[in-house]
């Protein structure tokens, strides 16, 4: 799954790990702070690749630790745009991000959306 590719990625160029920090389509329970990713809507088969819509969110109860670590994130994914003649994975679009405001639980919630196109 391409997903776990990216997360491992994030991993690898930060000081964020795996089941501390970044997780996969969820957070394990609601006292956990940190980074989701969650894939999204897969398009149709493009000669070598296939598209796909790719979600990643910050929570975090400190504003300011929110908006660092998806800026983080957002110098990550711009770095991987194009360039997948090096890579199996590459961002494809637009990298968006927002402000969601804050969840149910207190954490300041930043969404951060792009299409990725990876190797079949």
């Amino acid at each position: 799954m391409v997903a776990v590719t990216i997360a491992n990625y994030i991993a690898d160029n930060t000081n964020f790990a795996l089941g501390t920090d970044i997780f996969m389509f969820n957070l394990p329970s609601t006292e956990h702070e940190g980074i989701v990713i969650a894939p999204g809507f897969i398009f149709g088969d493009f000669s070598d690749f296939r598209k796909q819509t790719l979600d990643i969110l910050c929570y975090y109860r400190n504003p300011n630790t929110c908006d660092t670590n998806s800026l983080i994130i957002l110098d990550l994914m711009d770095n991987m745009r194009g360039t997948a003649h090096s890579a199996s994975w590459c961002v494809s679009s637009t990298i968006e991000s927002r402000s969601i405001g804050k969840d149910q639980y207190g954490r300041y919630v930043r969404y951060i959306t792009c299409e990725i196109s990876y190797n079949k």
